[in-house]
């Protein structure tokens, strides 16, 4: 979701339309056609095989078809390589969804805040995909975001902050 670009490794989900009774929604508006590009040559080696396990959306999702894509999915995936923030994981969770997302320093921060609700994988191993999506079941859907990222909490902090800059 959000914007299609290389350091965002996005191809390397392709691969799991192989794995029985899994499709594949990967949704965005291209930043970098060589991402694109390298997403759909993946899908052309996959798709025949595996017709309708893959929807492509290289557009700008409105807020309501955001919405829409993630509360229909199972798992967000993020098998971005290079990352210093994401909205689209917090997203994910304040929506009870969990993340599935490439080993890195970033996303092991995320998955220690956020524990029980990010997985790390290695996305260049199918087998490491599959059994993540395997434990998909095991995932509390009424997993929520950290009370300290809440709407409420950061609310208050904001009101704190301001109301300290007007003493």
């Amino acid at each position: 979701f959000g914007q299609i670009r290389l350091n965002k490794s996005i191809e390397k989900c392709v691969k799991i339309i192989k794995i029985p009774n899994v499709k594949l929604t990967i949704a965005g508006s291209v930043k970098d056609e060589r991402a694109a590009k390298l997403i759909t040559d993946e899908a052309d080696k996959c798709n025949k095989d595996y017709v309708g396990k893959l929807d492509l959306r290289f557009c700008w999702q409105k807020d309501d078809e955001l919405l829409a894509l993630i509360l229909n999915s199972d798992a967000v995936l993020l098998p971005y390589s290079e990352i210093t923030n994401s909205g689209v994981i917090f997203l994910a969770l304040s929506l009870g969804k969990r993340v599935i997302a490439q080993d890195n320093e970033y996303f092991r921060l995320m998955a220690e805040d956020f524990k029980g609700g990010v997985e790390l994988v290695d996305f260049d191993d199918l087998e490491s995909l599959r059994l993540a999506i395997e434990r998909l079941g095991e995932f509390k859907s009424d997993y929520v975001v950290g009370a300290e990222y809440q709407v409420e909490a950061v609310a208050r902090e904001h009101v704190a902050f301001f109301n300290g800059l007007l003493v």
